[in-house]
């Protein structure tokens, strides 16, 4: 799969595909899912791939002077006709695009998302429980890309 990872236009972040970006990502009610994309997708850096208007994936990350956050990370899965995107390397090929904007990427997942993480060379403990995800198991994910220290 040729992929190229761009940084997402307003056409993207508008798009229906966005929307099913980020309730893939999330899993909250389309009010929340909204909420993300009107006001914090605008104060991040987001990264994507696909189609203009159409994107098939998407990381958004908060860029910190000593670490980059990795908020939301999604890859199309049957959204809309797409068919055969996760597993062919794309999240992967993401996640390389954002540790270039950082040494250290640190990324909070569940029991879903945390051996995808493992697999990538994250460091992987247990995190706070997050109120948005009552009762699951959360992990801290720490991706340390210049082999410097990096604060859990």
């Amino acid at each position: 799969m040729c992929q190229t990872v761009r940084e997402l236009t307003r056409a993207d972040m508008t798009s229906e595909m966005m929307l099913s970006l980020v309730r893939e990502a999330v899993g909250q009610p389309e009010t929340q899912v909204r909420c993300i994309i009107t006001e914090e997708l605008p104060t991040m850096v987001v990264l994507g791939a696909g189609p203009q208007g159409r994107p098939t994936s998407l990381a958004a990350c908060a860029v910190h002077p000593d670490h980059v956050g990795l908020e939301y990370l999604a890859v199309a899965d049957g959204l809309r006709g797409l068919r055969g995107l996760r597993g062919n390397g794309l999240g992967r090929l993401l996640l390389t695009a954002v540790a270039r904007l950082g040494f250290c990427v640190i990324a909070e997942t569940d029991d879903d998302a945390v051996g995808f993480y493992r697999r990538l060379g994250f460091r992987v403990t247990t995190a706070p429980e997050d109120p948005r995800w009552p009762g699951a198991t959360r992990y801290r994910c720490v991706l340390d890309t210049a082999a410097a220290s990096c604060a859990l």
